[in-house]
């Protein structure tokens, strides 16, 4: 499984993470099926 952060160089991997801040919106794309979590922490 792999995930591409549109504005990301590389994509992330099986174990990776990411830390994403101030953005409105973002895109992920997936290139097979995926299970993600995605947490949205207000600051």
């Amino acid at each position: 499984m792999r995930l591409r952060i549109m504005k990301r160089k590389r994509p992330l991997t099986c174990g990776d993470g990411a830390f994403i801040r101030d953005e409105a919106n973002i895109t992920l794309v997936a290139d097979s099926p995926l299970r993600a979590l995605l947490i949205d922490l207000p600051v």
